[in-house]
């Protein structure tokens, strides 16, 4: 883009009583007691059972498992941006 077209794209922000954001950075300090040495380790066993079995529950589901999931959920939602929509819809 030309200098000026970035020129006239800052005044017309400026003009509508906004800004363009600045790139920050944001350092967080927790003051919990940090990670639960037992949960960490359920999980890390529920994980090793899932790959022992061959059923990660992420993102490539056997055929069977995913005709328990069929019918069940409405993906996408029918209000989402990606849904298939009838042709006579989109007016």
């Amino acid at each position: 883009m030309s200098t000026i077209l970035l020129l006239r794209i800052m005044d017309i922000v400026e003009a509508s009583s906004t800004a363009i954001a600045i790139p920050t950075s944001v350092t967080l300090l927790a003051q919990d007691g940090g990670l639960d040495r037992e949960k960490a380790q359920a999980a890390i066993e529920a994980v090793k059972s899932w790959r022992d079995a061959e059923d990660l529950p992420f993102p490539n589901y056997r055929p069977e498992r995913i005709a328990e999931f069929q019918n069940r959920l409405d993906y996408p939602p029918v209000d989402s941006a990606v849904a298939r929509h009838p042709s006579s819809a989109r007016k």
